[in-house]
């Protein structure tokens, strides 16, 4: 039996209008559950951070992608980009990619 492929999920989520961050959440975690029910193993970093956030001081980007990187690094197989209105303007998104490169790791764009 093959071990299935362990996804971390990168997507756009940062936005000064929080409608669109809630949108961009509820994107992501749907998109997170169809991957699961293809037999993917998948960590979402917004699908799990987006509700923990609402616990904690507002946080900027060094918090949260020193929380991200040990699944990239330790964990995932590859990297997806989720290509919803945003990613290519997300820092957080171009940081994730520019981790998994420095890793050699494989990076795709996914719709």
């Amino acid at each position: 039996m093959m071990k299935p492929k362990r996804i971390y999920l990168a997507c756009p989520y940062c936005h000064e209008d929080p409608k669109i961050r809630e949108e961009r959440y509820q994107r992501v975690t749907v998109k997170t559950a169809q991957l699961m029910e293809f037999g993917y193993q998948v960590f979402s970093p917004i699908t799990h951070s987006h509700p923990v956030s609402a616990w904690m001081d507002n946080r900027g980007h060094d918090f949260w992608m020193e929380q991200d990187y040990p699944y990239i690094e330790l964990w995932a197989d590859e990297v997806w980009v989720y290509a919803i209105d945003g990613w290519r303007e997300s820092k957080g998104v171009g940081l994730e990619i520019d981790y998994a490169h420095s890793l050699d790791m494989e990076v795709r764009i996914v719709k």
